[in-house]
């Protein structure tokens, strides 16, 4: 069992990547999205990665530096840890944290709301890494 955001849950992810599904043949190749989240106050403290959406497939990736910006992310997200993993484990919906100001959301947000059609379903964590995960 690993940590949700810990070092070794990214490990875990980058190791099973090769499970995902490969993208999606009916997708635009060109067509991307780009997520910088940012959790803060987590056991390992601030936390950021990058969820990358191209051609139907999204995958994570561990930002070295988890408090600054990624110039070219479409959208940055931050939120606190208790926020973060009851998104994660279906407690609380990404729409509810908003509406109670438990996200902050700043970038091009009309990118990310054009392309909501694209995201339902879309899961960048492995199955094997989501069931071995603990909160």
């Amino acid at each position: 069992m690993v940590r949700f955001l810990s070092p070794e849950w990214f490990d875990q992810i980058e190791s099973a990547g090769q499970e995902q599904p490969g993208p999606d043949a009916t997708a635009d190749p060109t067509d991307h999205l780009s997520l910088h989240q940012v959790v803060t106050g987590t056991p390992d403290g601030d936390v950021a990665y990058l969820v990358m959406i191209q051609a139907g497939r999204a995958r994570i990736e561990r930002q070295p530096d988890g408090a600054h910006p990624v110039p070219d992310a479409d959208i940055t997200i931050t939120s606190d840890w208790p926020t973060a993993t009851a998104i994660a484990q279906g407690r609380l919906s990404t729409q509810k944290a908003l509406m109670q100001g438990r996200l902050r959301v700043r970038g091009d947000v009309a990118r990310l709301v054009g392309r909501t059609a694209q995201l339902v379903g879309l899961d960048a964590i492995p199955a094997s890494v989501r069931k071995n995960t603990t909160y």
